[in-house]
């Protein structure tokens, strides 16, 4: 039991590390000279008006909060955010960039092929096979599309929509997941966290592994909470048949779906005792979750011809960490070039690793530590998550776009940049309430946040891989933003007093 204890408060404790070492290194990235050419008085007027908000919000709580309390308010609330993300599809008109472009060309030659198989692959997708997953997506539904007879000159605006319906997915199952844990009032907050998150609209664009990863990882969230609850078995096999799916289907789109399912066995192994689970159902459900994966694992070997057999392009998982090793941890145009070169697999993995190991000898304790923070900044800090640098705008160019990537884009980014930093904020408030007062699904949205910062400061960075955590991180927010609500200013002493009636 002491040993649980000690794993259950060393993560927290980890996790409160990392995002205090994130919160302390935001006035440094705000304050610096160039900051995406944000000026300098957008930059501290935008910062005043929103804290102004802020602390009206807190003064005004009570009466706010009777307003979450109705029902109606989530139809409402999805319903402009749908608006909302249709009009920045239609507005802005943003054509697919880089990887996304790839993908969009090679799944219209797949459909336009009368042999669909992936045999054929040379270049970009020899290289990167961990995108077959989300190109044979991207495939299907494209396929569907042209079944009923839409030309591909839309196939754009239909990868928008479906980018949409996943994104949309992810907020829908985190609404009924608070829903079912908690009450109506933090399950409409979180409606309204994600009307007013900038990345709700400006992701639709870059229809990507990252953000179908977020629908399906809010949709195992939810999964993982019915399979728990649940206490009749015919049900729970239901459950665990859906589970098995979406994990397989998850993981074929990007590995780092895992990472919450490793967050939810190491609960079970912190809660069980507690929750008194029974292990019959827990067998059951286990076993049928194990025979849908082994299947699914079954049926790809079945159909192993479709993928290119001793494929010497393909780069290994090494070359990211080869990548991750050196610089600021990001992609590498050079890195690239060496692992192409190299003739074989065995020659990419071996020499991959070793330059790896070069890299981090170089930098040495202190280095390694300086690219650890960098990384850590890069991916989690960044609150645009990069989309100016994916939005490129069609043809038929609108000046609304210097609003979103152009020279008045200064007030979306700031915006961008301090949502980031109280949504840190209250994650960290949620993680040191988590110290006192234990929460299984909290502390699972938490490790699986914690488990994707790991990954990424040893992994490629790129401020766009926190997107598939969106979700966890908004959970983790929401009991932050309950913590505050039910702190009671008026009798935490004279400091807490003053404060409570400044506001």
């Amino acid at each position: 039991m002491k040993i649980k204890n000690f794993f259950y408060k060393y993560s927290i404790i980890l996790f409160i590390g990392f995002v205090s070492f994130l919160i302390v290194s935001f006035p440094f990235q705000y304050t610096q000279d160039k900051m995406n050419n944000v000026s300098q008085p957008v930059r501290w007027l935008g910062a005043l008006l929103f804290f102004l908000i802020c602390f009206f919000i807190i003064r005004c709580k009570e009466q706010i909060g009777k307003i979450f309390d109705k029902k109606s308010l989530f139809v409402i609330m999805l319903a402009l955010i749908v608006l909302l993300q249709l009009s920045t599809i239609f507005v802005f008109k943003i054509q697919p960039v880089n990887d996304l472009l790839y993908l969009h060309d090679e799944a219209i030659r797949m459909l336009r092929s009368p042999h669909v198989s992936l045999q054929r692959f040379h270049g970009y997708f020899g290289k990167y096979p961990n995108n077959y997953g989300h190109l044979m997506l991207l495939y299907c539904y494209y396929k569907t599309l042209s079944f009923f007879g839409i030309s591909t000159k839309y196939f754009v605006i239909a990868g928008n929509v479906l980018n949409l319906c996943m994104i949309d997915l992810g907020i829908v199952c985190g609404y009924v997941t608070l829903r079912y844990l908690k009450n109506i009032r933090l399950s409409n907050l979180w409606m309204i966290l994600f009307l007013l998150n900038p990345w709700t609209y400006f992701w639709i664009f870059y229809y990507y592994t990252h953000t179908v990863s977020f629908g399906i990882m809010m949709a195992l969230f939810l999964l993982f909470v019915f399979t728990w609850k649940e206490r009749d078995n015919y049900k729970g096999m239901i459950y665990g048949i859906l589970l098995g799916i979406v994990i397989y289907a998850g993981m074929k789109i990007r590995i780092t779906n895992l990472i919450l399912c490793m967050a939810v066995l190491i609960t079970v192994f912190f809660f069980w005792k507690k929750e008194k689970v029974k292990i019959k159902q827990f067998s059951l459900i286990f076993a049928v979750l194990c025979g849908v994966i082994l299947l699914a694992v079954g049926y790809q070997y079945k159909a192993k011809n479709m993928f290119p057999k001793e494929n010497q392009q393909e780069f290994p998982a090494t070359h990211w960490l080869m990548m991750a090793s050196h610089g600021v941890g990001r992609y590498d145009s050079e890195d690239v070039r060496f692992t192409t070169e190299l003739p074989t697999q065995e020659a990419k993995k071996e020499m991959t690793v070793q330059r790896m190991k070069e890299n981090y000898k170089e930098l040495g304790v202190k280095g390694s530590l300086r690219l650890f923070g960098t990384k850590l900044r890069s991916v989690w800090l960044v609150g645009d998550d990069d989309f100016t640098k994916m939005t490129y705008v069609s043809s038929d160019y609108r000046h609304v776009n210097e609003y979103l990537n152009g020279k008045y884009n200064g007030w979306i980014l700031m915006y961008s940049y301090l949502a980031r930093f109280i949504l840190l904020c209250c994650c960290l408030i949620s993680a040191v309430k988590l110290i006192r007062k234990k929460d299984k699904w909290v502390y699972v949205a938490m490790l699986s946040i914690l488990g994707g910062m790991v990954f990424h400061i040893f992994w490629e960075a790129n401020p766009k891989y926190s997107i598939c955590f969106m979700g966890m991180m908004t959970f983790v927010m929401l009991f932050g933003i309950e913590s505050i609500s039910q702190f009671d200013f008026k009798e935490s002493g004279l400091l807490q007093k003053k404060i409570y009636q400044f506001i």
